[in-house]
């Protein structure tokens, strides 16, 4: 299933792909690799299996980049409207949805796809956060770590590391889903 057509160029996802496609799927990276609901680990079954009253509506309420070069143009909705929403389970009040743009995340997060932004929860190190500048400028990109004064992230594309000044550092906050263009609704 994972090899590619032509035989004299098989090529297989790495371990670390896998992992990023089981956790957009909700699923465990056994389960995405054995295919059993055997395979599925106590942990992941549970998150996997989320009460529906755990799901809200999130609004969309703007875009943003995925390259360091862009800019997070807000729909100017009031608070809790936007142009659709996604149905998410997320704790987090004042979650918001924005459409990305750009490749430097793929395969993780694709262009013209979603991601649900939880301003009020800590990103943790190997998560995707949502990074505004203070000279306006946006992009998605995967935490790795903050210390000494500087926020280091990562464009999964290209492996590019970026180290980032705090005080150039407006806001970031935890991206806590992707989703497709087929799940939003109006």
């Amino acid at each position: 299933m994972w090899e590619t057509a032509n035989e004299e160029n098989r090529t297989k996802p790495s371990t670390d792909q896998l992992r990023v496609v089981a956790k957009v799927l909700g699923v465990s990276l056994s389960w995405l690799i054995e295919g059993s609901e055997d395979a599925v680990s106590q942990s992941d079954a549970t998150t996997s299996h989320i009460p529906r009253s755990a799901f809200r509506r999130v609004p969309v309420v703007g875009t943003a980049s995925l390259g360091m070069d862009g800019y997070w143009t807000d729909l100017e909705y009031p608070k809790g409207q936007g142009d659709g929403y996604f149905e998410f389970p997320t704790t987090d009040k004042d979650a918001y949805v924005l459409q990305v743009r750009g490749g430097s995340m793929h395969p993780a997060i694709r262009s013209g796809w979603y991601v649900v932004i939880e301003p009020n929860k800590t990103p943790q190190m190997g998560e995707f956060v949502m990074v505004k500048l203070i000279d306006g400028r946006s992009t998605v990109k995967e935490f790795l770590w903050h210390r000494d004064g500087e926020y280091v992230l990562n464009a999964i594309s290209t492996g590019e590391r970026l180290v980032i000044d705090e005080d150039d550092i407006e806001a970031i906050h935890h991206v806590g889903g992707i989703l497709p263009p087929s799940g939003r609704q109006s």
